[in-house]
């Protein structure tokens, strides 16, 4: 059996995925860093529990809707020491996407791993993440893809954070580390795409990451005039240093 210390397990939340989440496990089962391939099932009505099992993946039905009840769930489950969060829809990905993820956690070089990647969509993040990061959490908002679910981290970090229920999860991750202490590092994973979300959806997942950045805002005292007046003129001073350089 492999040595589970020095193994990552791979939790991939996933809902109808049947299209792309065979091929994602098995791409993840044929790298030799990797100890076990977690799918936590939030509801699917297609193929997707039944393909990521015949792939090789150890399926499980999420304890209740939500993609982080899901990444929940699957980090209880997770046997090694590092654990890499995954989409079930992904493609065109590089190679070595799981040795990037998770070679800064290996060298000790970070505590939480955030994969940016290239790509065409973002509407979210341009929209509604960045805008709201630089009101009130200035310090992190120059991280690329706040909202990226690729993300790779110890178990005991993780066991200290709140995973929201919904799509916020990723960004309430992020914040969390951030206000912790812990050393966050963006990791460029190439070029990677998603299947494109109808608007309905993106509008959804724009309500839920605005409830989460300002619930954070608020526990971490931080959802006043004057820090958002602080802010405002931090970000109009690195605009003009900017400017200046040009």
């Amino acid at each position: 059996m492999k040595e589970n210390r020095f193994m990552i397990s791979i939790v991939i939340p996933a809902l109808n995925e049947e299209k792309r989440i065979g091929d994602v496990v098995k791409f993840c089962l044929s790298c030799k860093l990797v100890h076990e391939v977690i799918v936590i099932d939030d509801g699917s009505v297609d193929a997707t529990f039944r393909l990521a099992q015949d792939a090789g993946a150890k399926v499980y039905f999420s304890s209740m809707l939500g993609k982080g009840v899901s990444m929940l769930d699957g980090l209880w489950k997770a046997q090694s020491e590092i654990v890499l969060y995954l989409d079930g829809d992904i493609y065109n990905f590089s190679q070595d996407l799981i040795e990037l993820m998770v070679k800064p956690l290996a060298e000790n070089t970070c505590d939480f791993v955030k994969g940016n990647f290239l790509r065409t969509a973002g509407r979210v993040t341009a929209l509604t993440a960045k805008p709201l990061l630089k009101a009130f959490f200035p310090e992190i908002s120059e991280i690329q893809q706040p909202l990226g679910g690729i993300i790779a981290a110890r178990k005991d970090l993780l066991k200290n954070v709140n995973f929201e229920t919904d799509y916020g999860v990723d960004i309430g991750l992020l914040i969390d580390v951030a206000q912790l202490g812990g050393r966050i590092e963006e990791v460029d994973i190439g070029s990677l795409d998603h299947d494109h979300q109808e608007l309905s959806q993106l509008s959804q997942m724009s309500v839920q990451i605005v409830r989460v950045i300002l619930d954070r805002a608020s526990k971490y005292k931080k959802l006043d005039i004057l820090h958002l007046k602080d802010s405002y003129e931090i970000q109009r001073i690195k605009i003009g240093r900017a400017s200046c350089r040009e």
